[in-house]
C-alpha cells in the first residue's frame, strides 16, 4: 500500500512518541493504566514498528522484545480506532514477523487479550497455555 509506510522507529524519537500516544489511548487508558518511567525506559531495548500515513500520522504500531536467539515476543499492537477495518493490524503484525525473520529468529509469540484472540488466530497464531490476569 503506497500511502502507508511501515518502518522501525528509534526509542524516544518523535514517531515513537506518536506511537506511544496511540498505545496509551488504545491499550492503557481503557484499563485505567499509565506507563511508568521504568516501563518506558525498559523499552529502549525493544524494536518499535509503525505504520505511518503520508500525512505523518501513526495508524498502527507494535513492539518486539528479543527474548533469545530463536524467539521474539510481539507486544503492544495497536491500531488507530478510526483506521480499523483497513487491514492495518494484519499489516503491522506481518511487518513485525518479517523483522523477526530478518533477525534470524524462527518463532514469535504474544500474550493477547480475550477480545483479540480471533484476530491472532486468523493470522495463524495458536493458543498455548491458559488464561491469566
Amino acid at each position: 500500500r503506497a500511502e502507508i509506510q511501515h518502518k522501525e522507529v528509534e526509542h524516544r524519537s518523535p514517531d515513537y512518541e506518536k506511537a506511544l500516544d496511540l498505545r496509551d489511548r488504545v491499550l492503557r487508558a481503557p484499563l485505567s493504566l499509565d506507563f511508568t518511567k521504568e516501563q518506558l525506559d525498559a523499552e529502549s531495548d525493544e524494536t518499535h514498528l509503525v505504520a505511518k500515513s503520508v500525512s505523518g500520522d501513526i495508524l498502527a504500531t507494535a513492539c518486539l522484545v528479543w527474548t533469545d536467539e530463536t524467539t521474539a515476543k510481539l507486544r503492544q499492537v495497536a491500531v488507530e480506532p478510526d483506521s480499523r477495518g483497513l487491514g492495518l493490524g494484519e499489516e503491522i503484525v506481518r511487518f513485525a514477523e518479517s523483522r523477526v525473520a530478518l533477525s534470524g529468529r524462527s518463532s514469535v509469540y504474544c500474550h493477547a487479550r480475550h477480545t483479540v484472540i480471533g484476530f491472532y488466530e486468523k493470522l495463524g497464531y495458536k493458543i498455548i497455555g491458559t488464561s491469566f490476569e
